[in-house]
């Protein structure tokens, strides 16, 4: 017995090691004493093997023998172990052999009663450090003289190791179905005296849209069309091809197979199979096989025949220029257009060298062209050349073009020359300026859009500054429009723009500078005009519009509009001021009524009371332009072990004021949500953390959690800024869970689903902030794609005394684990609160109990 001195090196060695016990342990069955538990000897040789070794009293429920390396292996006493003791950690039990019983009590009770002849189970024991063990339980029974078992003798063998190699099997073996099925590949095994499927992969209903569970034969036969054979033995139809493979005269079969689906999809699968051969009758009883869709295959085939037909006419008439070369660079064809790209005839060109009727010079290479054409014939494939290129033809003509070139290969494959496809994108560079002129203008009215105006606005500043002379600016909103658009309808609303439009440009002068800043706001810029005059030319516009009437589908409406009204003086900062001092004017025009003009002093004590209620406004501007933030951080703490090793905290952030005083979010957040100005500063929280993420990460071991307004969801470069930081800083996504609050999710639910799809990709996870706060959302929550889920605090906090609100927890809680999703809990203020989150299974808690907030970055 000293080879077990020697601990088993493998598994394979460790499973031999606990068969060969196994064994012994049954031949000592017979010759043990009825009366006594397994000799002194024995029960050595199991423990040094690192086996528990027990004897269990039925009748007292208790383990009369307990071996002392229990204390070791599973932290539990070696004497005077209940047997509820150690079920009380079991987490969950397997049947180690086959059994028909469904539950553990059933098993034992045909323990007890004789009906199998040992007790043999697998089971998950939780250890008191919350670690893991998966332990095999197997015994044997004693007998008293009547016959009846009143106890059991046998040993806990600790088989993780087994476990966690059966479970990564199965892991693979998921895995490689897995990547059959993206690989639009079908496996299948064919039973033909049945005439069905005893299997066929998944991708089958995706493919065809037949079930993959007991699929008959007929139901895929009925969908072919065609068959084309791919097998060179001489069968006349395809019913002798197939006759010859179940006969076992063809030992493989392949073909391709045209499918037409119920909704009229055609699609094309190759079938590739081979016999399963009956041992005993040697008879082809089915086959074994995969269907491959090649539909994409059959469409390139198609073309390609298809092409080869029009080749020359393409040719001539294709709408890129192609010149074909030999191996030496000397011309052999130019087609039309690139005769008008080069300026040289097809004859004319015959013979000549490439790069004496295309002058292409890059980066002052004058041989770049040859170079090209070179690279392409050494290294036989396509060159796609990304740069655009100004050719100057013969004639004096230039063109923009774009290059490609390909190998041109006889049938041994050689190169024997090359093509050039010429694509002229002169007229979509040109198209391409219109657009981007366009891209300034509102494609409603035709007026300048908000981008274009601030710009102008920004110029008439400097030009105000530099010759002293001032301009006024203007800001009209048209009163109720969401009404009559929502009334009316899009086309209405926008015949209704265009109405006021006119109305706009036929009161202004032609210097006068108009845009459509917003749905319902229009700026103007009276230039070179004084403040009483511009005054008097916005009264004229409010008297010429109130007089008109908007008509549609035979209701009429009437039109009414407000105005603010601002000089632009050399004193004023920037555009972003003036513009919000004319904001401010148009807002208490609005308030007062309709076809109201009010004109910015800073001295008015009505903007000045409406100034008041934003007077954070310049505060938050001021530090958004001076970097005036800070990063502070707060734990969330997991409850229970995850197995993870990093930290986990929420990112928060904090402002400055002039005396350098923190402000907290609830001052300034409500008036950055206002002003459109979360965007900027949820794009300063994650440059500022993932600039400084390689030494807050802790060597990838800290999880950071972010929070993104529903303003920046909204913000269509957003997703860009996110993932080409991340790029730039190479930060770690898998570190990185943005929060969404609930409101966001729900209101801007499509964009929400978008941005959360396309940053999963790049690895980070998300979280349902403040949930709970919003019922509505149980309709959207199984379509988040979501990591967390955070509990919303109003409910947390109020756990400990308010029995509502502990339910409401525990549900939300449930809910969110029966979704795959990790909860926290939010508000935990005390360790009242704590303990029952604890209690109530909940993964993570943050809260004043776990940290306060602290400095993150300065």
């Amino acid at each position: 017995m000293d080879d077990l001195d020697n601990k088993p090196e493998s598994i394979e060695e460790l499973n031999k090691e606990i068969k060969r016990l196994t064994e012994l342990l049954h031949s000592y069955e017979k010759i043990l004493d009825s009366s006594k538990f397994f000799k002194s000897e024995f029960r050595a040789l199991l423990e040094k093997a690192g086996i528990i070794v027990y004897e269990l009293d039925y009748e007292t429920n208790t383990y009369s023998y307990m071996s002392e390396n229990v204390e070791t292996l599973l932290g539990l006493p070696s004497k005077k172990l209940s047997r509820p003791e150690l079920l009380d950690r079991i987490l969950e039990f397997s049947f180690a052999t086959v059994s028909n019983y469904e539950n553990i009590d059933e098993y034992e009770n045909a323990f007890l009663t004789k009906k199998i002849k040992f007790f043999n189970i697998d089971f998950l024991f939780e250890k008191e450090d919350h670690t893991k063990k998966w332990m095999n339980d197997i015994s044997i029974p004693i007998l008293d003289k009547t016959g009846k078992v009143i106890k059991s003798m046998g040993m806990l063998i600790d088989i993780t190791l087994q476990k966690e190699l059966y479970n990564d099997y199965v892991m693979r073996e998921n895995l490689y179905r897995n990547v059959i099925e993206l690989a639009d590949s079908i496996p299948y095994q064919l039973n033909y005296s049945e005439e069905k499927y005893d299997f066929i992969g998944n991708a089958i209903t995706r493919i065809l849209n037949l079930p993959s569970e007991n699929l008959n034969r007929k139901a895929l036969i009925d969908l072919i069309l065609r068959v084309e054979r791919l097998s060179d033995a001489p069968y006349k139809t395809q019913n002798d091809y197939e006759m010859a493979f179940k006969t076992g005269i063809t030992q493989k079969y392949r073909a391709d197979i045209q499918f037409k689906l119920e909704n009229g999809e055609e699609k094309w699968l190759n079938d590739t199979s081979i016999p399963i051969i009956d041992k005993n009758n040697k008879e082809v009883i089915g086959s074994l096989g995969i269907l491959q869709d090649i539909t994409w295959r059959k469409k390139i085939e198609e073309a390609i025949f298809e092409e080869k037909e029009k080749a020359l006419v393409t040719l001539e008439s294709i709408g890129d220029g192609v010149i074909t070369t030999d191996i030496d660079g000397n011309i052999n064809y130019i087609n039309p257009i690139a005769e008008n790209i080069s300026g040289i005839a097809n004859k004319a060109g015959h013979g000549k060298q490439i790069d004496d009727i295309l002058k292409i010079q890059y980066a002052n290479d004058v041989n770049y062209l040859k170079g090209i054409l070179n690279k392409v014939m050494e290294e036989k494939r396509i060159i796609h050349m990304t740069d655009m290129f100004l050719i100057r033809n013969r004639q004096g003509h230039e063109h923009e073009i774009k290059i490609s070139v390909s190998p041109i290969k006889n049938r041994t494959k050689k190169v024997i020359g090359v093509i050039l496809i010429l694509h002229d994108v002169t007229e979509s560079q040109r198209m391409s300026r219109i657009l981007t002129y366009q891209t300034s203008h509102d494609w409603t009215t035709g007026l300048l859009n908000h981008a274009k105006f601030e710009e102008k606005l920004n110029e008439y500043l400097e030009i105000t500054k530099n010759e002293n002379k001032n301009h006024v600016l203007c800001i009209i909103a048209i009163d109720q429009f969401k009404v009559i658009s929502e009334t009316t309808g899009k086309i209405s609303a926008e015949e209704l723009l265009k109405m006021i439009t006119n109305a706009l440009k036929s009161k202004l002068r032609d210097s006068d500078i108009i845009a459509r800043l917003s749905e319902d706001q229009f700026g103007i810029i009276l230039s070179y005009c004084p403040l009483h005059r511009g005054e008097a030319i916005i009264n004229d516009i409010i008297s010429h519009i109130s007089h008109l009437s908007f008509n549609w589908e035979d209701k009429q409406y009437k039109v009414y509009i407000n105005a603010g009204l601002s000089e632009i003086h050399p004193f004023i900062q920037n555009t972003m001021e003036i513009m919000h001092n004319t904001n401010i004017a148009c807002s208490v025009a609005k308030k007062n009524g309709v076809n109201k003009l009010k004109v910015f002093d800073a001295n008015d004590l009505e903007l000045e009371s409406y100034s008041k209620e934003i007077s954070i406004l310049p505060i938050v501007i001021h530090a958004i332009d001076n970097n005036r933030f800070c990063l502070f951080h707060q734990m969330i703490r997991p409850l229970y072990s995850t197995g993870e090793e990093f930290t986990y905290s929420e990112v928060l952030i904090r402002m400055y004021d002039d005396q350098n005083q923190i402000i907290s979010p609830a001052a300034f957040i409500p008036i950055a949500e206002r002003f459109n100005l979360m965007p900027t500063i949820d794009r300063w929280v994650i440059g500022k953390l993932v600039s400084n993420f390689s030494q807050l990460s802790q060597n990838g071991k800290h999880h950071f959690s972010v929070n993104v307004s529903s303003f920046s969801l909204e913000d269509p470069t957003f997703l860009n800024f996110v993932t080409d930081i991340f790029s730039k800083h190479k930060v770690i996504p898998e570190n990185i869970t943005f929060e969404i609050t609930e409101t966001a999710a729900i209101v801007k639910f499509s964009k929400v689903i978008h941005f959360i799809n396309e940053i999963k990709k790049i690895g980070c996870t998300f979280s349902l902030d403040d949930f709970g706060s919003g019922w509505s959302s149980f309709n959207y929550l199984k379509a988040l794609p979501i990591n967390y889920l955070k509990i919303d605090g109003s409910f947390v906090k109020g756990i400990v005394d308010n029995n509502l609100d502990l339910i409401l927890v525990k549900t939300i809680n449930n809910m969110g684990h029966e979704f795959g999703l990790k909860t926290v809990a939010e508000y935990i203020e005390n360790d009242a609160i704590l303990t029952i989150a604890k209690k109530l299974g909940i993964d993570f808690a943050q809260g004043y109990a776990i940290e306060k907030p602290k400095l993150l970055i300065e």
